[in-house]
């Protein structure tokens, strides 16, 4: 900025024309701005990150196969809602796009099917909800929550507590509609 002031000055000490001066105030207007905006933009930075900029490890997020597990499934869902919800993703096919990343062996498998039924016209999924519906029902065991009822009601502490509540508290999520 020092450097565009010093020659502005110089020019208008050397050429003292009424049309320069105004393109010579013009610019220093301008650059007057642009200091401006790189200050907001700074502070912007700042205000977001408080300071701290932090990158969230995008290679430690689950790949999902395609495995009929519910709680894989569960788990892959709520990590890629856990990772939206940090790089503060709002826009549903950047979520949908971001997820099918993830997604390996019959899963993309899958994915690349639902691609060109939506290319062709045969369904539409454009929003994350939609996709969470329709990866649920390709993937999610039918009988889920009655396979996790049963194992919870012949659930026995074998070892230690902690070992049981660990497997209590899968169950219950398994379960649909449960705390």
């Amino acid at each position: 900025m020092l450097q565009v002031n010093q020659r502005l000055a110089f020019l208008e000490e050397d050429r003292p024309n009424p049309q320069l001066t105004g393109v010579i105030g013009m610019i220093s207007d301008l650059a007057s701005v642009v200091d401006d905006l790189r200050a907001e933009v700074v502070s912007l930075q700042d205000k977001n990150n408080g300071g701290n900029a932090q990158k969230v490890n995008v290679s430690e997020l689950p790949k999902y196969s395609g495995k009929r597990d519910s709680k894989k499934i569960d788990n892959f869902l709520w990590s890629m809602e856990r990772y939206f919800q940090n790089v503060l993703v709002e826009d549903e096919k950047t979520k949908i796009g971001t997820a099918t990343l993830y997604l390996n062996e019959d899963a993309i498998l899958w994915w690349r099917r639902r691609e060109l039924d939506i290319q062709g016209g045969a369904c539409t999924i454009s929003t994350w909800n939609e996709f969470k519906a329709d990866f649920k029902k390709q993937f999610y065991p039918e009988n889920a929550a009655e396979l996790a009822s049963k194992k919870l009601t012949d659930l026995k502490q074998p070892g230690s507590i902690r070992e049981y509540v660990k497997q209590f508290t899968t169950l219950l999520l398994e379960i649909n509609g449960m705390p």
